[in-house]
C-alpha cells in the first residue's frame, strides 16, 4: 500500500536581494531627480527588510517610518496611502483600534510588490512630502523591461509588477513647480539596460 504524504506547510514566494536592491536603488535615484533625502526600505513577503538605502541627509526618524511603511504594505497587500479609505467603510474602534498598532503606517509611501498575483514583499520611502514618497516609491514600476535579468525574476518588469493606473499615480504626484507628467516620465530614467 502506498504512503501519501500530507503536507503540514505552504510555498511562500519572497522577493530575492538582487530585485530587492535593484528596487531601492530606483527608488532612490528618482528622489535625488526630485531633490529629496529619502530612505527607502525594501522588506520581503513577511517584512523582514531584505534592502535600505539611507541617503545622506535624510531625515533620521524617517528610516524606521520607511521601514514600517514596507512593513504594513507587505503585512495587508495594500498601498499605505489606502489606508484612510479601506477603513472609511468599518467601525469607529476598528479605526481607531489599528492605526495605533505598532509599526502600522496609514498614510502614502509604502506599496507592495506583487508578482503573479502574490506579494512578495513590499517598498517604503520616507523623507520627502507624503506626495513626493508617494512619487518615489512608485517610480519604479514605471520602467522598461530589464533586457539583462537573469533567473527568477527575469520576465519581471524592470523592478516588478504593479497594479496601480496612470490616473491613480498621476493624482498622487502633486509635487510644487513640476506636472505629474513630468514628475513620472519612464523615458528620463530607466533603471535597468
Amino acid at each position: 500500500m502506498a504512503r501519501s504524504e500530507v503536507s503540514n506547510s505552504v510555498e511562500t514566494r519572497v522577493i530575492d536581494w538582487p530585485a530587492a536592491s535593484r528596487l531601492a536603488e530606483a527608488a532612490a535615484t528618482e528622489a535625488g531627480r526630485l531633490g529629496v533625502r529619502v530612505n527607502v526600505a525594501v522588506a520581503d513577503a513577511a517584512g523582514f527588510l531584505a534592502a535600505f538605502i539611507r541617503m545622506p541627509g535624510a531625515p533620521l526618524h524617517s528610516i524606521e517610518i520607511a521601514i514600517d511603511k514596507a512593513y504594513t504594505a507587505a503585512s495587508f497587500g495594500l498601498p499605505t496611502a489606502r489606508w484612510h479609505d479601506a477603513l472609511a467603510s468599518h467601525a469607529e474602534a476598528a479605526r481607531q483600534g489599528i492605526v495605533l498598532r505598532p509599526r502600522f503606517v496609514a498614510f502614502g509611501g509604502g506599496l507592495p510588490v506583487v508578482e503573479r498575483g502574490h506579494v512578495i514583499g513590499a517598498i517604503g520611502v520616507s523623507g520627502g512630502s507624503e506626495a513626493q514618497d508617494e512619487v518615489c516609491v512608485r517610480w519604479p514600476r514605471r520602467s522598461r523591461p530589464c533586457r539583462s535579468a537573469t533567473g527568477p525574476f527575469a520576465t519581471l518588469r524592470c523592478l516588478l509588477h504593479f497594479r496601480i493606473t496612470r490616473t491613480s499615480l498621476e493624482r498622487s504626484c502633486t509635487i510644487p513647480n513640476r506636472s505629474p507628467r513630468q514628475a513620472v516620465n519612464p523615458a528620463r530614467n530607466r533603471v535597468c539596460g
